[in-house]
């Protein structure tokens, strides 16, 4: 693996849990200033890359990490949960109204088991193949959506800037935070050559000039006050592009589907790789089957259990993310003192 497939590993990571919430959430909790909650997460994003470069480690060191790439693993197999019932709602919703969720889920579930199942490299291939056209077709569909940008005042932070919202909106982004260092940390020593801090760094302006370019067409084309009143506004923004075209309107629905359907599969493949990279999991490899195939069914029926989309949403606002958050700034303070200790430690004579 090279640089490329650092930054195509590290968005696939992240970017799934953004296409149902983002920026929703944040600009409830920031309102107009939800713009500098962004460039407060771009610091904290390229803070952790650089801390996670080569450094020695000691067997303390290694457990220490381990646990915690652990633990986040677990928050972020909770999180997808959230994201399979927010997939197969909003697919149910817009595009096949009689369908049973199962019968959308059921497929999807299958197709990230084949992938994960197969060779150790086959997730890392399809994640190298795939998520540049991800990338390619989001961005042309962007674009296209510009011409629906007509609020460029509310794009803009306000003259007043209160400390509390931007507290709370960067709370917002804990479910998206999570996968970050576990997968740069689970990552980078897989690959041939240890990456520099330029090549993390671009790893971490990927997936947020994604997120960049989605706030900047949900709330220059509805607005703070419209958006909030929506369940997925990047779906309802994308679907009403319009153009002169009916060829383009008829098939715009399908592209968008396509390509989150895709950008799912391929974020949960990498999550499920990377469990089989921790310990006690990667001393289960021979009978890494079993362990697929138990996850892959506890997140379907989990996935379908829960009721309703609003249930899923109140679910990861008001349990997982809160304690998610928690986790994130023991990480980050964990990375600094290793950083520092490992700087600053006596060598041997």
């Amino acid at each position: 693996m090279n640089t490329w497939s650092l930054l195509w590993i590290v968005s696939a990571s992240i970017l799934p849990g953004s296409f149902f919430f983002w920026p929703l959430h944040v600009v409830q909790a920031a309102g107009q200033n939800a713009n500098l909650v962004l460039i407060v997460a771009l610091v904290w994003g390229v803070l952790l890359a650089i801390l996670s470069g080569p450094m020695p480690r000691t067997q303390w060191m290694n457990r220490v990490i381990t646990g915690c790439d652990l633990a986040s693993l677990m928050a972020v197999m909770a999180v997808d949960v959230v994201l399979m019932n927010q997939l197969s709602s909003m697919l149910q919703t817009f595009f096949y109204f009689d369908t049973p969720r199962a019968a959308l889920l059921v497929p999807l579930l299958g197709v990230v088991g084949l992938g994960v199942l197969r060779s150790p490299q086959t997730v890392w291939r399809l994640t190298g193949l795939w998520m540049p056209v991800l990338f390619l077709s989001s961005t042309v569909i962007g674009s296209l959506a510009l011409v629906n940008v007509y609020h460029v005042r509310q794009l803009l932070p306000n003259s007043v800037i209160a400390l509390h919202p931007l507290v709370r909106g960067l709370a917002m982004l804990a479910y998206l935070a999570i996968p970050l260092g576990m997968t740069l940390r689970r990552v980078l020593p897989r690959m041939a050559k240890h990456p520099g801090v330029r090549a993390r760094t671009v790893a971490v302006l990927g997936p947020w000039l994604f997120l960049a370019i989605f706030y900047l067409v949900v709330v220059g084309s509805l607005g703070p006050e419209a958006m909030t009143q929506l369940r997925w506004p990047v779906v309802f923004a994308l679907d009403h592009v319009t153009l002169d075209s009916t060829f383009f309107l008829s098939r715009i629905g399908m592209v968008v589907v396509f390509s989150w359907t895709v950008g799912v599969a391929i974020g949960l493949m990498v999550h499920l790789r990377l469990l089989l990279t921790v310990p006690p999991c990667s001393s289960l490899l021979p009978q890494r089957h079993w362990l697929i195939l138990g996850i892959l069914v506890l997140w379907g029926g989990l996935a379908l259990a829960i009721p309703s989309p609003d249930q899923s949403s109140r679910l990861l606002l008001h349990w997982f993310n809160p304690a998610i958050g928690v986790y994130l700034i023991v990480e980050l303070l964990g990375m600094l003192s290793l950083a520092y200790y490992t700087r600053h430690r006596r060598k041997p004579p």
